[in-house]
């Protein structure tokens, strides 16, 4: 099958067009996601103060996390959790 070009301009201008109009909902459950996970990270922290095992937990998310973040993203994102 052949298409033209203006027909590959059409297509790629729909396909951008779905793309987009997707966006705000994947960015809003990802803030959600996020807030989650950062509620939980912090119950840790705070827990981590008189819980060693909270502590050891906490130690285990940042390392499994903060290497692969760092390598993910090419070194543009870092986890660390200060304190």
């Amino acid at each position: 099958m052949k298409i033209t070009k203006s027909q590959l301009k059409q297509i790629i201008k729909e396909e951008f067009g779905n793309v987009m109009a997707e966006q705000p909902n994947d960015v809003k459950q990802l803030i959600e996601q996020g807030r989650s996970f950062f509620d939980q990270v912090i119950q840790l922290s705070m827990a981590s103060e008189d819980d060693p095992e909270a502590q050891e937990k906490l130690n285990q998310v940042e390392e499994a996390l903060s290497r692969e973040v760092h390598e993910k993203s090419h070194g543009w994102v870092k986890f660390d959790i200060v304190g």
